[in-house]
């Protein structure tokens, strides 16, 4: 309910700040304190709708894993989350993010959380074209989806390639082997 809000109440921002710039300019000493703060109090909720949903941020961190040493080889890894594809039409395009990924050159790509917020059906390929194995500008590594706390690659609007499944076996094997020991 308050995405909605934000999404068609953020349309209502420029009018509204239209008239809070008049008052402030025009009105008397009282109002224009009104004004000034209802401006910026709803400018909040519109950089909450039209700015912040095209910040593409990225943030860099080392991991050294268990039994792993500085000079153990180095896997690049990028995640991304939460685009929200579908009803905001502001949402960062998953080609902007697919351009970024393949910039950084990573290894392997997780896909988590929330990609898609009522989309339409029609939408999807479209919307997620550039995660198919066969787009120009498809992600040029494996990409594995993380969805409920589980990994998956069925799921994907994208087919997994051998690379991936062994990531992805690489990844899970550990566990397998710690569960077996630990019965």
């Amino acid at each position: 309910m308050i995405k909605l809000a934000i999404y068609w109440g953020g349309w209502a921002y420029f009018p509204f700040a239209v008239l809070c710039i008049w008052a402030i300019l025009r009105a008397k000493p009282a109002v224009k304190v009104l004004a000034s703060l209802a401006l910026a109090l709803t400018s909040v909720v519109a950089y909450a709708r039209f700015i912040e949903p095209r910040r593409l941020e990225v943030h860099r961190e080392t991991i050294l894993l268990p039994g792993a040493s500085e000079t153990s080889p180095s896997i690049a890894i990028a995640l991304f989350a939460g685009p929200h594809i579908g009803m905001f039409g502001n949402a960062m395009p998953i080609r902007r993010i697919v351009q970024r990924i393949n910039a950084e050159g990573v290894d392997a790509v997780f896909l988590a959380g929330d990609l898609t917020y009522h989309p339409g059906p029609e939408d999807i390929p479209e919307d997620f074209a550039s995660l198919s194995n066969s787009a120009r500008r498809s992600i040029r590594c494996p990409a594995i989806t993380i969805s409920d706390f589980r990994v998956t690659t069925s799921a994907t609007p994208f087919s997994p390639c051998s690379r991936t499944r062994a990531l992805l076996s690489s990844i899970t094997e550990p566990t397998k082997r710690r569960s077996a020991a630990n019965r």
